[in-house]
């Protein structure tokens, strides 16, 4: 399946240069072919065709911090090449935009990561009572929430609370008061809904550097509390205290989750409706799409 997709790219590919003139501007995610050299991305090169090329994510570190030599010395140079060849970058955070200009970028705007907030209620049910914990992510993030698991379990227990894991991906033993979910599209905004308070921990490492906290904003703009490690975009995304709240040791996760419990429905009701304000002013699809047509379309960005 891999090498027919692959294929299939290929064909795309020779198209877009020989049909060149009937596009303004080509959209590329990260990549054509992660884990292959930059020669089939390079037939976008040489001929009148602009591509833009977009990045929420540091996968160059998936090259250049790999662990098999031969993989960094064949590929450590394929996202810069990438990067240089472009008209233009988008990123989703700042980390990301210094790398770009590291790698001799034209231009870069950063643009962060944004929802759809039409499909969010625009004033988020505010519980009388806190009941449910949450995380929601996917099998390969799994590995931050994985080491606060027991902590999290023993303190729902204590506290009559629960804790909502969403998208591991895997069949965990099983634990007190942790409910487990599979994620779906059409499942996220009700399990998000049912959700109070939503973690999102990070390590403090050079791929963690470049994600864009997506999860935080989507807790936020659903009234969720977010608590997050103080890492990457999520140091931009939270407001200590008046949007939300940062932890790094497991002690601080807990006394986060103590904070937010010992408020009164008014002081989280304030909490969360500054999250709702802030994600529509600066992480909603229509606060940021005027910049995206200007980047798409336009060759030169003024700030």
């Amino acid at each position: 399946m891999i090498v027919a997709a692959y294929f299939r790219r290929i064909l795309s590919l020779l198209h877009l240069r020989i049909f060149s003139n009937k596009y303004d501007v080509i959209l590329v995610e990260k990549e054509f072919f992660p884990y292959l050299p930059f020669c089939f991305e390079r037939l976008l090169t040489g001929s009148n065709l602009r591509y833009v090329v977009d990045f929420d994510d540091a996968i160059f570190h998936n090259y250049d911090k790999h662990p098999s030599a031969i993989i960094r010395g064949i590929l450590s140079k394929k996202i810069p090449h990438v990067v240089k060849n472009s008209c233009h970058v988008i990123c989703g955070n700042r980390y990301l935009e210094s790398m770009f200009v590291k790698f001799r970028a034209k231009q870069v705007t950063v643009i962060p990561s944004v929802i759809d907030n039409e499909l969010y209620p625009q004033f988020p049910v505010v519980k009388v009572k806190v009941k449910t914990i949450g995380w929601i992510g996917s099998p390969s993030t799994f590995k931050y929430i994985k080491p606060l698991l027991p902590l999290l379990s023993d303190f729902c227990c204590s506290n009559s609370l629960h804790l909502l894991i969403v998208g591991s991906g895997c069949n965990y033993p099983l634990m007190k008061n942790v409910i487990w979910s599979d994620w779906s599209q059409g499942k996220e905004l009700e399990l998000l809904g049912r959700m109070d308070i939503g973690l999102m921990p990070l390590f403090d490492g050079p791929f963690e550097l470049g994600k864009c906290g997506y999860k935080l904003i989507q807790y936020m703009a659903a009234g969720v509390i977010p608590i997050a490690s103080p890492v990457g975009a999520n140091l931009d995304i939270i407001d200590q205290g008046a949007t939300g709240f940062f932890a790094s040791s497991p002690h601080d996760w807990i006394n986060a989750i103590k904070e937010i419990l010992s408020m009164t429905v008014p002081e989280r009701s304030l909490l969360i409706n500054n999250g709702v304000n802030q994600v529509s002013k600066k992480y909603s699809i229509i606060s940021r799409e005027a910049l995206l047509f200007d980047v798409l379309f336009s060759n030169r960005i003024d700030d």
